[in-house]
């Protein structure tokens, strides 16, 4: 802890990374980028449920809802308008909140990341602490929690260097920052050390392609055969898992720089096996130098 200082970041991969090559996604199609400042912005509206395919949000109200490409939470303002039904919009939301409680909601107070409200009122956030050979759990202000942003590293998608089908282990590290742990909060809070947050990587892979699909979809319409519409609306069990998702959702392997974007989205598209696909790029965080994901999200309607 001594020597990781606030705002620092590290990276921890696997050793067996493969260094395969990829196919070639070219120049992107489409590129969007989301800044700091949070300022709503329509990619059209979608006139049907883009995971199912309804047209009305339920049976007493006709209008759909919008979509967030990128939950508001993580203080972005790509919309979708007319673009999801009520149960649709319940999975989604869902799958937001896991993300937003499990992974960011400190960094959000220390990063000041707002979402639908223009200031973050939540000042108490729940930490697992360990002292004297004991596990417990605190709620400790802002100021004193040991904040570290955590995002799950992953290998690239398994269709675009595998030969086979078969599920593989697609997380091959991590990627944190510090944002506010130090020896001062740690001795402050009188506890000796502390559990970083659980990464649920079913959970964030369907955040993945909850955004890449919402983003194809806006660039797209309706002109691909989309892969991950069941995948998204899916409820998992606690302990349930599904090593699939590695084949169309995964990582880059190389490491980038920070840019001044706060997030960034690009759409592009490239042939696999004879076969033309659509590849989102997402990076959350682009600012803070956070890693790259990329997700197949489906393929060209005519082949």
């Amino acid at each position: 802890m001594k020597n990781w200082q606030v705002g620092s970041v590290w990276w921890q991969r696997r050793p067996d990374i493969p260094r395969v090559p990829l196919p070639d996604f070219p120049i992107p199609l489409y590129h969007e980028t989301i800044v700091a400042a949070k300022a709503r912005q329509s990619l059209g509206s979608a006139s049907s449920c883009v995971y199912c395919g309804a047209t009305r949000f339920n049976a007493h109200r006709v209008d759909l809802s919008e979509e967030h490409v990128i939950s508001e939470a993580f203080g972005a303002a790509l919309v979708l308008d007319k673009a999801s039904c009520e149960s649709c919009n319940a999975a989604t939301s869902g799958i937001e909140s896991k993300i937003v409680a499990g992974m960011l909601d400190p960094s959000r107070k220390h990063l000041d990341i707002r979402g639908k409200n223009p200031t973050i009122r939540k000042n108490r956030f729940k930490l697992m602490a360990h002292d004297a050979g004991s596990d417990y759990e605190l709620l400790i202000p802002s100021e004193l929690h040991p904040t570290v942003l955590f995002l799950p590293l992953l290998l690239p998608p398994g269709k675009m260097w595998r030969n086979d089908p078969l599920p593989f282990e697609g997380m091959e590290g991590f990627w944190a920052m510090n944002v506010n742990a130090h020896p001062g909060t740690l001795s402050k809070a009188e506890f000796r050390s502390f559990s970083t947050p659980v990464i649920d990587t079913v959970t964030f892979c369907q955040f993945l392609a909850k955004i890449a699909h919402g983003f194809a979809v806006s660039k797209l319409g309706d002109t691909f055969i989309p892969y991950h519409r069941e995948f998204i609306r899916r409820k998992f069990a606690k302990d349930e898992t599904d090593q699939r998702r590695y084949h169309l959702i995964g990582g880059s392997i190389t490491d980038e720089e920070p840019t001044s974007n706060l997030h960034e989205l690009a759409l592009s598209s490239g042939t696999i096996d004879d076969v033309t696909h659509y590849l989102v790029r997402i990076r959350l965080f682009a600012k803070l130098g956070a890693p790259v994901y990329l997700v197949l999200v489906g393929q060209r309607l005519f082949g």
